[in-house]
């Protein structure tokens, strides 16, 4: 799932069953403003979390369907153009 909050970046793995997760990815805009706390009271299921005081950031998906296992990749990436986070999901 994508999703979007104007005041912070985060990402999430939702367990559905026991052999399958939902993922979450809240990407803040690049003009966007420090919020409230970016990690869960139970970050048990909570992949990364920036309150957008650190940095403004973007998420970017890659889909590679070339190989034998499908994947995609996503990243957030600063400002500056660093990579802050990286996750592929197969």
């Amino acid at each position: 799932m994508i999703s979007g909050d104007r005041h912070g970046d985060r990402a999430f793995k939702i367990p559905v069953s026991d052999d399958f997760s939902l993922y979450e990815f809240e990407a803040a805009s690049l003009g966007g403003v420090p919020g409230p706390g970016a990690m869960a009271k139970d970050p048990v299921n909570q992949l990364f979390g920036f309150t957008g005081s650190e940095f403004v950031a973007f998420g970017e998906f890659t889909f590679d369907t070339r190989g034998e296992i499908n994947h995609v990749v996503f990243r957030l990436i600063d400002e500056f153009g660093s990579i802050r986070e990286e996750i592929t999901l197969l």
